[in-house]
C-alpha cells in the first residue's frame, strides 16, 4: 500500500481477516519505545494515512491494533521484525 524511507505497509498474502494490514519497519529493533523522534513522526504519518484509507473504503468499520515488540523489561534483544497489526 504505502513505503517511507522508515514503514512499508502492506496487505499480507493470505491474511488471517480480511483487509488485514500490516505496518513493518524498514530498520529492525526490537522495541519501539527506543525510536527517535523522526522515527516516530513517520509512523504517525503511515498509521494516519492507512487509517484514513480503510476508514474511506469500509465507512469506518470498528479494528483491533496489535504490536508485536520484545516486553518492555526486557534488555534490546537481537533486532526483531517489529509490526503493527491492524485488523478491522
Amino acid at each position: 500500500m504505502t513505503e517511507t524511507d522508515r514503514f512499508t505497509v502492506l496487505e499480507p498474502y493470505a491474511p488471517r481477516f480480511p483487509f488485514e494490514t500490516w505496518i513493518l519497519p524498514n530498520r529492525h529493533e526490537s522495541h519501539y519505545e527506543e525510536s527517535d523522534a523522526a522515527t516516530l513522526q513517520n509512523l504517525a504519518f503511515v498509521l494516519r494515512s492507512t487509517m484514513r484509507k480503510i476508514d474511506k473504503v469500509l465507512e469506518r468499520p470498528a479494528y483491533n491494533f496489535i504490536l508485536h515488540t520484545a516486553p518492555v523489561q526486557d534488555a534490546p534483544l537481537a533486532p526483531l521484525p517489529l509490526a503493527f497489526r491492524n485488523h478491522p
